[in-house]
């Protein structure tokens, strides 16, 4: 039996979107739903982007082990770099994109209309 993360969150109300609807008063108008579904939906994809990109992390650190030598200063070297391109391909870029993506869900930007307190 494995355990869920995402369903024990969800089931105990430890998501952000719990917390946004104990703080919001009876007279205060919440976040609309719309707002709330898409919210649970970036974080639902969150888990499956980290997931994804711990995996590629692997993978690119698996075939750097195979054509790299370390250097007696331990910095790494490649043997054959045209075969280190050949194999790695594009998942350098998709590490980046899932990263930048993980960011904004992590850390959206802030879009009140509030001035900053002098």
């Amino acid at each position: 039996m494995s355990f869920n993360l995402e369903k024990y969150l969800t089931e105990n109300n430890l998501t952000i979107i719990s917390k946004i609807r104990e703080d919001v008063g009876e007279d205060e108008t919440g976040p609309s739903k719309a707002d709330l579904k898409k919210t649970d939906k970036d974080f639902r994809g969150l888990y499956k982007d980290k997931a994804k990109y711990a995996e590629l992390q692997k993978k690119v650190k698996a075939v750097l082990s195979k054509y790299a030598v370390k250097q007696p200063d331990g910095s790494l070297k490649l043997k054959d770099v045209q075969a280190y391109k050949r194999e790695v391909g594009n998942m350098p870029d998709q590490l980046k994109l899932l990263k930048q993506k993980i960011q904004q869900i992590e850390n959206p930007e802030t879009d009140t209309d509030e001035e900053p307190m002098d």
